[in-house]
């Protein structure tokens, strides 16, 4: 399973807020870009909501794209780190 998921909002047979709703039921901490080009904050209100890390307007700068991915990854490794920490707390119980 990846761990960034960059997604359009408008694609044929699903929209980029259903598949996030998707992945996000398989995998919690899968990471989300939504990439779209309807600027419609509703929209992007609801990707927020669901978790996007980012969400970029089209057309795409690639220097905010690289820092959506950055952010992205950095929340990952975060999440990570916690997790280790926790468990190294409840080994040492």
């Amino acid at each position: 399973r990846p761990s960034v998921i960059i997604t359009d909002i408008k694609m044929p047979g699903m929209s980029g807020i259903e598949l996030m709703r998707q992945v996000k039921a398989m995998d919690g901490d899968a990471e989300i870009i939504v990439v779209t080009g309807h600027g419609d904050i509703d929209i992007a209100i609801e990707a927020l909501r669901l978790g996007a890390v980012d969400f970029l307007l089209k057309p795409v700068d690639i220097d905010r794209l690289r820092q959506g991915i950055e952010r992205a990854l950095t929340k990952l490794k975060k999440k990570k780190d916690i997790i280790g920490y926790i468990e190294g707390l409840t080994e040492k119980k």
